[in-house]
C-alpha cells in the first residue's frame, strides 16, 4: 500500500509540476499580470500547482479501494479536485474566479482534464483484463488437452 501511496504521490508531483510549466508558458505569452505575480513570488505559485496536483492526481488513488462503487470514486475525485483547484487559485488570486464566465470555463476544462485520464486509465485496465483472460483461456485450453 505504501508503494501505491507513493506512486500516485509522484505521479501527481509530475503532473502538478507539467501542468504549471504549461501555465507559466500560457501566462508569458499572453504578457497578462498572473506572469507578473509569477514572476515576483514564484515559491506560491509552485506550492499552488503542488497542491492542486496532489487534488487531483494525488486523489486518483481513490479508485484502488475496491468497496467503493465507481460513481462513488469519480465523485469523490471530481469534488476533491475541483475543490482544491478553486481554493488555492481564488486564495492565490490567479483570476479563476473573476467572472462566472472564467469560472466555467476552468471547470469545464477541469472536467475534459479528469476525462482525459479516466479514458486513459479504462483503456490501461480494459488491456490488463484483455491479458489475464487470454492468459486464462490458454491455461483451462491446456487442462482440458492434458485431460483427453
Amino acid at each position: 500500500m505504501v508503494k501505491q501511496i507513493w506512486r500516485y504521490f509522484t505521479f501527481a508531483i509530475g503532473w502538478g509540476s507539467f501542468i504549471m510549466a504549461l501555465n507559466i508558458l500560457f501566462l508569458y505569452f499572453r504578457n497578462t499580470e498572473g506572469f507578473e505575480n509569477f514572476i515576483s513570488n514564484p515559491l506560491i505559485f509552485v506550492i499552488g500547482h503542488f497542491i492542486i496536483g496532489l487534488g487531483f492526481f494525488g486523489t486518483a488513488i481513490v479508485y484502488e479501494i475496491n468497496r467503493l462503487s465507481f460513481r462513488l470514486k469519480l465523485i469523490i475525485h471530481v469534488i476533491v479536485g475541483i475543490g482544491l483547484f478553486l481554493l488555492v487559485s481564488f486564495n492565490l488570486g490567479w483570476g479563476i474566479v473573476e467572472s462566472p464566465t472564467s469560472l466555467m470555463l476552468n471547470i469545464a476544462v477541469y472536467i475534459g482534464v479528469i476525462f482525459v485520464v479516466w479514458v486513459v486509465l479504462y483503456l490501461r485496465d480494459k488491456k490488463e483484463v484483455e491479458e489475464i483472460n487470454k492468459t486464462l483461456r490458454e491455461q483451462n485450453h491446456k487442462k482440458l488437452l492434458d485431460t483427453e
